[in-house]
């Protein structure tokens, strides 16, 4: 299932649905102060910092953030060891096409793509037969995602160099010819963590700094997983522990 408006619904329901000004925007953390209360400075960009004070701290931020986080009086880093987390590239093509420019029936969710064919494309979503509305009469919508922890390095090609290592596979695999009709593209730099051998140290770390800081509660995909429903769920399992 997906939404009309994309996944961006979700988010835009849920900060709809808070209180009047709860949601800071632009805002950069600088530095967290424990105690009781926790006390948290910010800013948005040219502006001067605040302070506000709170009863805890919930962080669901990317590790990179985390391991950035100034704490305590003297700007301390104790999330600083999940810097180390690896967070290969992904970069995503969302094509659009003449249906009579694919000849495959394009009758299923998509396909995943093994290592060993040393392909170009991780995988590719059939958007227009999966959800209703992604594609205009007479076309097809395919999303192509590359790189990854294996081939980093194609998730950092400009989009026309993408496009024309892509389009072979797509030709020689679903049956797609000639140029796309429409093209948007978009890169995460720091895509998906990798939940790699020996990732308990990460977790463990982040144990003992909730041990050492009451108060201060860490969830999002570095720890509960990476899929929206397991965020979904993570952030459940955060707000439970706060208010408990």
């Amino acid at each position: 299932m997906s939404f009309a408006g994309g996944l961006e619904t979700l988010p835009r329901a849920l900060a709809a649905r808070l209180p009047a000004g709860s949601v800071e925007l632009d805002a950069r953390v600088t530095r967290l102060v424990p105690g009781r209360p926790w006390t948290l400075v910010w800013n948005r960009p040219g502006q001067p910092a605040q302070t506000e004070t709170f009863a805890a701290v919930l962080l669901a931020l990317p590790a990179a953030a985390l391991a950035a986080l100034a704490v305590g009086a003297d700007g301390e880093h104790p999330l600083g060891g999940l810097g180390a987390i690896e967070y290969p590239p992904v970069s995503s093509l969302f094509l659009g096409f003449n249906r009579d420019q694919v000849t495959h029936p394009l009758d299923g969710f998509g396909l995943l793509i093994p290592p060993v064919e040393h392909r170009v494309p991780l995988g590719v979503l059939f958007n227009s037969t999966l959800f209703p509305g992604r594609a205009p009469a007479g076309h097809v919508a395919l999303t192509v995602m590359t790189g990854g922890a294996l081939r980093p390095e194609l998730a950092r090609l400009d989009d026309t160099a993408l496009l024309t290592r892509v389009r072979g596979d797509l030709a020689e695999i679903l049956g797609v010819g000639g140029e796309p009709v429409f093209v948007r593209s978009h890169v995460w730099p720091h895509a998906i963590p990798q939940y790699n051998l020996g990732y308990e140290r990460f977790l463990d770390l982040i144990a003992r700094t909730e041990a050492d800081l009451p108060g201060l509660l860490v969830g999002g995909h570095i720890r509960d997983g990476i899929s929206v429903p397991a965020c979904l769920a993570a952030g459940e399992k955060l707000a439970a522990r706060a208010t408990s």
